[in-house]
């Protein structure tokens, strides 16, 4: 009985020509990824007027100068850890924060202040958050809120900016 060995050096070629590719390939992964930070929001705000009620609007409704309005966010960093959560107005228009649990101040980094709108995250900590923002108008007008989130991913990918425009009645 004769055997036949001739097909297996051609096999024997084939994996060594695939080794070093695929090794090659493996090597070259880089294993950090980058993704863009997304900020989502509610669609309905709970407004407490200045006289006490308590009542739910459309993000896009009317509010009266010293309202008190709360609007559900989440953070999220996908791929990256989140480095801020930042939210900015005219504070002379609108006076804004973001509410924050105690109970968690250890996830937060020096230079946090919720009360002022401004959270910043543990290095490699935190890669998804959820809070409201707090505002309430102190002008009649068109204000606009900027909400600033911010991952360790490169520079092209965050940080990434939201705004909206609220609109006061006196």
């Amino acid at each position: 009985m004769k055997v036949r060995v001739f097909y297996a050096a051609p096999m024997k070629r084939i994996y060594l020509f695939l080794l070093p590719v695929l090794a090659f390939v493996l090597a070259s992964c880089n294993d950090k990824a980058a993704s863009t930070p997304i900020l989502r929001a509610g669609t309905a705000v709970i407004r407490t007027s200045a006289a006490g009620v308590c009542d739910t609007i459309s993000y896009l409704d009317t509010l009266s100068v010293a309202d008190t309005a709360r609007l559900q966010l989440v953070a999220s960093g996908n791929l990256n850890a989140l480095t801020s959560l930042v939210a900015k107005a005219d504070t002379g228009c609108v006076q804004v924060a973001l509410e924050w649990n105690s109970d968690y101040d250890s996830y937060l980094a020096a230079g946090s202040d919720p009360e002022h709108g401004i959270l910043k995250f543990v290095p490699e900590q935190v890669y998804a958050v959820q809070t409201a923002l707090k505002y309430i108008p102190r002008k009649a007008g068109t204000h606009t809120i900027n909400l600033v989130v911010a991952s360790d991913a490169p520079a092209e990918y965050s940080p990434r900016e939201y705004t909206f425009d609220i609109v006061v009645k006196e």
